[in-house]
Parts: C-alpha cells; structure tokens; sequence
C-alpha cells in the first residue's frame, strides 16, 4: 500500500484530489488544510512529513490570486516558489514524488498555436505567473542536485461545481445582471477539476517518467465562448458581449494563448464542453 500526503484540501483542487484518493484501497491518504499545516511554516511541514514519510506528496495549496499578487508580491513568492523549494528539499530528503501543479500563465501568451511541455517562451505577464515559474525552477534545480522524482502539471482555466471559479462567477452572475461583458481575445483550454485527478493519477499508476506535463480539456477557445456555453447548458437567456482585453482595467495582464498541449502522454483529453455538461450533471 502506497501512502500520499495531500495538501490544500480544503481548495478545490484538494477537496476533489482527497475524495478521488480516499476511495482507493491502493492507498493510504494523509490530508491537511492550510490551518492544520501552513506550507509557509517551514520547520512544521517537514517535521510532519518526516513522521508520516509518504511515497507521494501532491501539493495542490497555491496563492492564485492574480490580481492581488501584482501588489503582494512577497506573498506570492513565499507560497508558490519558497514553499514549493522547501517541499521539494523535503520530498529529496524522504525519497518521496513530489506532484506539483502549475499554470499557464509562465508562458507570454504570444504563441497562437499553443504550447508544448519544452516551449521556452517562459515570460510571464504577471507577478503570479512569475512565482509559479519560480516554483518550477526550484523543482528542477532540487531534481538535478539529487534523487528527486517529480511532475509538473501544468493547467488552465480550472472549473468544477465547487469553489471559485468561472463557471461559478457566470451562474452567479447572470442571476442579477441582464446581460454580460466577457472577454473575447484571450484564447485557452478549460479543464474539470475531475479531468485533471485523472490524468494526475494516470501519471502515477504509468510511473511516467519525471518532468513536465500539460494537462487541460481539449479544445481551444474564448472566455466568451466559454461563457456562452455555460449558459446555454443551463438554459439562462442572457445577452452576452465580446468585449477585448482592454474593456477592464485589471492590475495583472493575462497572456492572449495559452492553449496547453499534451505531447509526452496517451492520456484521452476529452473536449472541454463534454467535461461541462458532466460538471453539471454529476
């Protein structure tokens, strides 16, 4: 029986990553909430993973607050690249794998054909951005200097039921607004929450090798697109604008394409609307 360590299980991400595991005879899973073990108290963290000295950590805690990490910065860094370099010494230390999600925004957004794994155009737009590719870096410099097996995932535009996400935003949205302004030249791939613990586990039980993976739904389109969907699944006649980038003034820029591909896999990724309608149904 193999032992995972999830952290963040209170978030989303971690909330569905603990039911999906938990159900498994497989394993034996160990969970914490940010209150029962802040990443960001160093000396904690490593006391209890050394205690429990698991064969997998899968870290789904992360500042993702996009906007308010362009004004702070030190926290952003400190959750999503020093946290993320402490667990990684600590993973090194254990002989455990550590699995660590990242984003699509460590790209510039300038490519429209979308991106592979070994793309360099590693230029963020945003303060976010540029912690989470931090964090990737302190993993892959920990990897070098020992045994550390590890994979990145990298993901998009991540949605499920539960949780604050865009499809959520809309469906509260469009119960007080007559019509909607959505955004129309940003281009990416939405991806379920369930999608993504799937593949997750598929690295596992495949034992890939370590490095970089790119995960999200297929298919690549619009927020506006996005939010067209949305609606119209749930039967909501509302009047939706295709405004541009400019039309609100937010404090972090986002990158215009970051559709993610899958080039190292067999994984199935089914369209993204597919995973929508089960979002709702399931």
């Amino acid at each position: 029986m193999k032992t995972i360590v999830i952290l963040g299980k209170n978030g989303m991400l971690g909330k569905r990553m603990f039911d999906f595991f938990i159900k498994n005879e497989n394993y034996k899973i160990f969970s914490f909430s940010k209150n029962e073990l802040d990443i960001t108290d160093f000396l904690k963290v490593q006391n209890t993973l050394k205690k429990i000295n698991p064969d997998f950590l899968i870290n789904c805690t992360a500042y993702t607050k996009v906007d308010e990490a362009e004004n702070n910065r030190e926290l952003a860094f400190l959750i999503n690249s020093k946290s993320v370099l402490n667990l990684a010494k600590i993973c090194s230390e254990l002989n455990t794998k550590f699995v660590h999600f990242s984003t699509d925004y460590v790209f510039s957004g300038k490519n429209k054909d979308g991106y592979c794994e070994n793309n360099e155009d590693l230029n963020p737009l945003n303060i976010y951005g540029k912690s989470k590719l931090k964090g990737e870096k302190y993993i892959q410099e920990i990897s070098e200097k020992s045994n550390l097996e590890y994979y990145i995932i990298r993901t998009s535009w991540l949605f499920d039921k539960i949780g604050n996400n865009f499809v959520n935003t809309i469906l509260k949205l469009a119960k007080n607004k007559k019509e909607l302004n959505i955004i129309n030249d940003q281009f990416g791939s939405p991806t379920y929450t369930l999608d993504l613990i799937n593949f997750t586990n598929y690295l596992i039980l495949k034992n890939y090798s370590s490095g970089i993976y790119h995960f999200s739904n297929s298919g690549c389109i619009s927020w506006y697109n996005f939010a067209k969907k949305i609606c119209e699944i749930n039967n909501i006649n509302i009047k939706i604008n295709p405004v541009s980038s400019n039309f609100f003034k937010t404090e972090a820029k986002r990158p215009k394409y970051s559709y993610l591909i899958d080039t190292k896999t067999d994984f199935t990724h089914r369209v993204w609307n597919d995973a929508l309608i089960e979002n709702f149904i399931s």
